[in-house]
């Protein structure tokens, strides 16, 4: 259950270097769904047993260290910052939103995200571009509040190197 609702499918991955499916029963209502037909998923889906012990460990560490707690007081931190950045710099960066580290932003448009994206690589900070105009981050979940002030140092410095 997310913020009242509860999903029929869940699908996750990258930050625990596996990726995975979890399906409540309504997937039943759909014939030869992916659990019952072989090779409906394969891939990023795919697994063996030495992604799924990595991936116990992996998942182990996120809960011994809290990173879940951290993900969340570091994205709020980031997201103040950021909020903070928009607001003096209006006629570049609009629509700041984040949930916990998903970090995203948007431009102008395209050319505008481009020239910020080449100008954060010249402050070796890396954002993914998104949709239409859209820059995005994706930081681990072990990221400090040193590393959250770092990122917020380059993006500035990147916005004010566009004039």
């Amino acid at each position: 259950n997310f913020e009242g609702v509860a999903p029929d499918l869940i699908a996750f991955g990258k930050k625990s270097q596996q990726c995975g499916v979890l399906a409540g029963p309504k997937v039943d209502l759909v014939p030869d769904n992916v659990f019952v037909t072989s090779s409906r998923i394969n891939s990023t889906w795919g697994g063996n047993l030495v992604d799924m012990v990595r991936a116990t460990h992996i998942l182990r560490e996120i809960q011994e260290q809290n990173l879940g707690a951290n993900a969340s007081a570091r994205g709020q931190q980031w997201l103040k910052g950021m909020q903070e950045q928009a607001a003096n710099s209006a006629e570049w960066m609009t629509n700041v939103r984040a949930r916990g580290l998903v970090m995203a932003f948007d431009l102008p448009d395209g050319d505008h995200r481009g020239r910020l994206l080449s100008a954060m690589a010249n402050e070796s900070l890396l954002g993914l571009s998104c949709g239409d105009r859209t820059v995005r981050f994706r930081p681990h979940l072990a990221v400090t509040a040193s590393d959250i002030e770092e990122c917020l140092q380059r993006t500035a410095s990147a916005v004010a190197s566009l004039g």
